[in-house]
């Protein structure tokens, strides 16, 4: 039986009810601490278990669900949450000797991994300008930018990429790259420029530190291009969907035997960034990048009863037929965003489906 259009209003009001009254309290009663330190180390009755660690991706991505939680529901304790979340990643994760941000700290503080880690880095940013919007804080949203210039000048390599992890000292390299936090710097250019557009975030000029290369709007915007147009013109194959998910140090595709991968779920996300940055005027040409990306995800992906298969083989074919948690959550947005936002009448059922195997195997 072909799948039926669903009700719109009753899945908007899912999506409402489970993030506000299921998910976001059990952060906010789980995670958070008087200090600021978010415990994310959790049972599956949401009880607290060891190790109590942070890493700059626990700690952002929180900064990011309790500012969305304040922003939906006005709670001044998601607004609280957010204010001692950025002041203890800004207290203890900075490193004051050779700049940037420690990759991991315990709950008192202590530094226990010293790296300097691309894809943490990238969260800082996106972390950042969340709590910046939840705050009206210009100071945020100005290291946001200093965070991303530094980014800039310690990680990028001579292609255009992204070195995926430093000594503490910002140096060193590897024989391996990966586009993973490529993908998620590009999600937080985004997060900045949106934060730019409040009213007040005009004050984040004259918080900027003088000389800075990323003093404003219009530069973090040609940051995002050149991101934009180094997947879109170099990594990615022209309207294949097709983009690959580890490389050697000369940004050459792995084979499997070396961990080559297509990840589906980044398929997804990459379709979902690059269709709101057309949106955000950054670049028109990317939007057939990311209907190819989408439409490749799916193809490959889809499970005939229901969810996204994790990974594709380089040479085509799935992997293995496991369904990663995340990677769900990944499609179930792109296929919101592309039926309500670009027409894509026919993905109405799909999200439906996929969203009714996710509601029955994982939540």
């Amino acid at each position: 039986m072909a799948d039926q259009t669903p009700d719109k209003q009753a899945l908007r009001n899912w999506f409402h009810t489970h993030l506000v009254d299921e998910i976001l309290p059990h952060w906010l009663e789980a995670a958070v601490t008087p200090s600021g330190f978010f415990h994310v180390s959790l049972d599956r009755a949401w009880q607290r278990v060891e190790p109590a660690q942070a890493t700059l991706v626990s700690q952002c991505r929180l900064l990011y669900d309790f500012s969305v939680g304040w922003r939906l529901t006005g709670d001044d304790h998601y607004r609280d949450a957010v204010a001692a979340g950025a002041e203890f990643l800004i207290r203890y994760f900075t490193d004051p000797e050779w700049r940037g941000w420690f990759f991991s700290v315990g709950p008192e503080g202590q530094v226990l991994d010293d790296k300097k880690d691309a894809y943490g880095h990238a969260f800082v940013i996106f972390g950042l300008a969340h709590a910046a919007r939840a705050l009206q804080d210009p100071k945020l949203l100005a290291l946001a930018r200093e965070t991303l210039a530094l980014v800039r000048a310690e990680f990028m390599d001579g292609f255009g990429g992204i070195v995926p992890t430093l000594s503490r000292q910002l140096v060193g390299s590897s024989n391996q790259r990966t586009q993973n936090p490529i993908m998620h710097l590009f999600e937080a250019h985004l997060a900045v420029l949106e934060a730019h557009q409040e009213p007040w975030a005009e004050d984040t000029l004259r918080a900027a530190v003088v000389g800075h290369s990323i003093s404003s709007p219009e530069t973090v915007a040609a940051s995002a291009r050149e991101i934009g147009h180094f997947v879109h013109g170099f990594l990615s194959l022209p309207g294949s969907g097709r983009l690959p998910e580890m490389y050697d140090e000369t940004w050459t595709e792995l084979s499997r035997d070396r961990g080559g991968r297509i990840d589906l779920g980044h398929a997804c996300e990459w379709a979902f960034l690059l269709s709101r940055a057309t949106e955000m005027g950054l670049g028109e040409e990317w939007l057939p990048m990311a209907e190819a990306l989408l439409a490749h995800g799916l193809e490959v992906g889809e499970a005939p009863d229901g969810g996204l298969y994790s990974n594709e083989a380089p040479e085509g074919g799935l992997l293995r037929p496991d369904k990663g948690w995340w990677q769900q959550c990944e499609m179930l947005r792109a296929l919101v965003h592309f039926a309500a936002w670009r027409g894509r009448d026919d993905l109405w059922p799909k999200l439906q489906r996929h969203l009714d195997f996710v509601r029955s195997e994982f939540l």
